[in-house]
């Protein structure tokens, strides 16, 4: 036999049961309405695109282009930027990554080395050891990896679209203490010399092998060719308490449900 829902909350048969579904029900609908009224916060979201590399050097690559043979950014900011000397990359809450099409960078993907000290048994006898180890107290970190995310908007137009900015990424893998390899992006407005500003785009890969350094691809564009583009776009991103809200709603209602389930099975 079915029961209403109010019928089946007010049964007082059993007051430990009825506790429980008077919580379970307050909790949903206190959590459904709390989540219902919070709003989602704006984001500000901005994106690089420039132009395809070889534009300056032709001999280099005359294309078709796609998307590897561009520099790519994005910064995802909560609040509405503004020109400024400071990393953006260090400003709490921004969100930001830059791409050459083959490589993507964010900030903190490779903290770079851990130092462990040596043995104790060694640290005891530097008269002996220390020549023997170059980054002494610490054992040899190698191999490791390291790479980094900067980005600074010196200035902006009307629409609140960067005008003079410096986007830099790269990526090294240390092998040893004289081998390393890796890749630099970079994006950078300039003055000219005839007092135009233009930008120039660049991708290089580098490498070090026991004292000899290697730039053995490198490709590098410049704006006067080829027109970049900034855009903004303000999105809505829900916030976590409201989604905290709804789960907590549904748990409860799951909980009031599976209650009356098992009521009636018995």
């Amino acid at each position: 036999m079915s029961i209403s829902p109010l019928a089946w909350l007010l049964d007082t048969t059993n007051l430990p049961a009825r506790v429980t579904k008077a919580v379970l029900l307050g909790m949903a609908l206190l959590a459904a309405v709390m989540a219902a009224n919070a709003s989602a916060a704006p984001m500000y979201r901005y994106t690089y695109n420039g132009m395809p590399y070889g534009m300056a050097a032709p001999y280099l690559h005359t294309g078709p282009w796609g998307p590897e043979d561009y520099v790519s950014a994005q910064i995802l900011s909560p609040v509405r930027l503004t020109a400024s000397e400071a990393d953006i990359a260090t400003i709490p809450g921004v969100q930001l990554w830059m791409s050459d099409g083959a490589h993507t960078f964010f900030p903190g993907q490779h903290p770079g080395p851990t130092y462990r000290l040596l043995p104790q048994e060694i640290l005891d006898h530097p008269e002996l050891y220390h020549d023997a180890y170059p980054f002494w107290p610490y054992e040899d970190p190698h191999p490791y990896e390291s790479s980094g995310v900067s980005m600074v908007l010196r200035a902006f137009d009307d629409q609140g679209l960067p005008t003079d900015w410096y986007l830099s990424a790269g990526y090294t893998s240390h092998h040893d203490i004289r081998s390393q390899e890796g890749v630099v992006v970079s994006s950078q407005s300039l003055v000219s010399v005839t007092g135009e500003r233009i930008v120039q785009d660049s991708a290089y890969l580098w490498a070090t092998f026991y004292g000899g350094a290697y730039e053995y691809a490198f490709s590098e564009s410049d704006a006067w060719l080829w027109p970049v583009s900034w855009r903004l776009d303000v999105i809505e991103v829900p916030e976590p308490t409201p989604l905290a809200l709804l789960a907590v709603a549904f748990a409860g209602l799951g909980g009031i449900l599976w209650r009356r389930r098992e009521g009636a099975a018995r």
